[in-house]
């Protein structure tokens, strides 16, 4: 937005109207956002995985040998759906889980050869739906942007 179509939206706490709600709260548009990308993703022609099984072949990528309790905590996921998940991952030959060699209580997530395939995959797919959010926003925006993102959610990034 340029500089003279700037508009002032009230302080958060200040609004009491709902339809203000929504044009004011920062985490109202993300989550518009994260939909706009949910449905891109889910138009994929290829093989069917969701946004949060992308992440934990993308978590488990960047963090070989990732313990699964690790791996719930950073998504935020419960322990039954960080199971049910990576059993759903490990049924389709993407990711494997063995136990931890320094806690047998832990277990540990590689990816396969066929889970790194998948993942390269959809890191192309993922890619375009980038593009295609982030058409309406110059470079210089969309590098603001990404930095912006990364500050508010610097502080809950355990891992990275």
């Amino acid at each position: 937005m340029d500089k003279d179509q700037h508009v002032q939206q009230p302080a958060i706490d200040q609004v009491t109207d709902s339809e203000e709600f929504m044009q004011s709260s920062i985490g109202y548009h993300l989550r518009q956002a994260h939909l706009m990308t949910f449905r891109r993703f889910a138009r994929s022609e290829a093989e069917p995985i969701t946004p949060t099984q992308f992440m934990i072949l993308l978590h488990i990528d960047v963090h070989p040998r990732l313990s699964q309790s690790d791996l719930g905590n950073f998504l935020g996921l419960d322990r039954a759906t960080t199971m049910a998940i990576v059993r759903k991952l490990q049924a389709r030959d993407l990711l494997q889980r063995h136990h931890s060699t320094a806690d047998r209580r832990k277990y540990e997530l590689d990816l396969t050869p066929s889970g790194r395939t998948t993942l390269r995959k959809f890191l192309a797919l993922q890619a375009g739906v980038e593009a295609e959010l982030t058409s309406r926003l110059n470079a210089r925006e969309q590098a603001q942007l990404l930095k912006l993102l990364k500050k508010l959610t610097s502080e809950t990034d355990g891992l990275a």
